[in-house]
This record gives structure tokens, sequence and C-alpha cells, in this order.
């Protein structure tokens, strides 16, 4: 399917945003199909814009970075890295200049505008402990943005998960090289908080996006084969919390 590239501009534009918010974008731009007559720089750099365009110069963009091969004993350069399979616009917005990148080598963000330095300066060992950069994103009240990425995609899940120390992952740690963004390399160990694959639990993250539905706290915007949706990350937190605090195998049950 291909589409008009002023189109997607425009369902974006309908989004609920205002100036100096915090956004964090998980995207699949590949589900709305194919823009005529742009390549992906060019998709990448106007959605870029149009979002800087809402949300300001004062505004804050953050993407998933995720790679994993530091787990299997690899160099991790936090400058030259890519993300694996978080999208063309986590690459894009990882790769600008101004761009700041969390510490952590297998759960990365990547940050651009003005609270990047504060989000992403916590050297923490699990991704998704306190002080760390996504409970950082969630101090801010900052806003999820699904741009043809299904709610499965929501990385937030791991802050609840984490905390309510679900019987379905246990910690285990990690150590490799690490090159930081002075070029040192040393010896690290990261720590995350990995699935139990005796038990292969399988995430039904669709149980969260019902509930934000019932309770009007999810915005979407069909567009060609895909959605646009925008929801708070504390209310996307606060329903996984009620209810993994009182079944710590809710997400996992049917």
């Amino acid at each position: 399917m291909q589409y008009k590239l002023a189109e997607l501009l425009s369902e974006i534009e309908k989004l609920s945003l205002s100036k100096g918010e915090t956004i964090m974008v998980h995207s699949a731009l590949h589900c709305f199909g194919m823009p005529i007559r742009s390549s992906r720089v060019e998709l990448c750099n106007a959605i870029y814009r149009q979002l800087r365009s809402m949300i300001g110069e004062e505004g804050t963009i953050a993407v998933p970075t995720f790679n994993f091969s530091f787990c299997s004993g690899k160099l991790y350069d936090i400058l030259r890295t890519p993300s694996e399979g978080m999208g063309i616009f986590s690459e894009y917005i990882r790769n600008q200049e101004n761009s700041i990148r969390s510490k952590h080598p297998t759960q990365s963000i990547s940050v651009v505008g003005q609270h990047a330095s504060e989000i992403c300066s916590h050297d923490s060992y699990s991704a998704f402990e306190n002080n760390s950069s996504f409970s950082k994103l969630l101090s801010l009240g900052t806003t999820v943005l699904l741009l043809g990425a299904p709610i499965q995609a929501v990385s937030f899940i791991h802050l609840a998960e984490e905390s309510n120390l679900v019987p379905y992952r246990y910690y285990k740690a990690f150590r490799s090289d690490y090159c930081d963004d002075k070029g040192c390399v040393t010896k690290k160990s990261y720590g995350m908080y990995v699935r139990d694959l005796n038990i292969k639990p399988t995430l039904k993250m669709s149980k969260i996006e019902r509930l934000l539905e019932e309770k009007g706290q999810i915005k979407k915007i069909p567009f060609k084969n895909g959605i646009i949706a925008q929801f708070k990350a504390s209310n996307f937190i606060d329903i996984a919390d009620q209810n993994l605090k009182q079944n710590p195998n809710w997400l996992i049950e049917d």
C-alpha cells in the first residue's frame, strides 16, 4: 500500500501533544505502507519535524535503541552499536548530532531535547530500576506514541514487571567489553530481569490496551494498515501495577 507523506503527517497532527512535552516513540512505519516518492530518511525527517513542531524546541523525544549482542559477549559501543529491531525512526533519532544515548548496553534509549541529559545521566545496573532512564521518563509525565507499532512494543511494561518481581522472570548478570562515549573500553557488568524460558511466558498486553480504552485513556487514529496511538506512560503503568499486585501472573494468563 502506498500513501502520500502529507497524509501521514496530517494524521499525526491530530495527536494531542503540547509544547514542552516528553514523548516516547515506538514505531513500525512499514505497517503504514510505502510513502510515495519519499526515501526512508525523508520519511523520518518529516515525522521528526512534525513532532518537533507540536512539542516545540523545549520538548523531548525518546526512542528505544535496544541491542542484545552484549549478552553474547560482544563489545558494546555506546556511540556506534546500532539498535536492532526497533525500526528506522529509532535509528534516525540515535544518529542525530544532538542525540544522547542512555548507558545500559542492552536496553538503551536515545533522546533528543531539553531533558535528554537528565534522562540518560545515570548508569543503572538494570534498565528498569529506580533512577533508570525509563524511571526518569515516567517521572517526567511522558506520553507514549505508537506509530504503527502495537501495544506489545511498549517497553514501560518492564518497569511494572521488575518492581512487582513477577515470578516468570529472574535477574541475570551479563559481562562484556563496553566502549563509553570517550572511546574508553572496559569490562562492565549489567543486569536484566530476563524471561524464564522454562515457562516461556507470552505477555497479553492487549489486556492493558483494553483497560486504557475502557478508561478513555488512549487515543487511536487509524491510518492505512496501521494505527497511530497515544497514552500516558503513568496510566499504562498504573493499570499494570494494580493488576500485577493482585496477581503476579496477570500478564501471562488468558
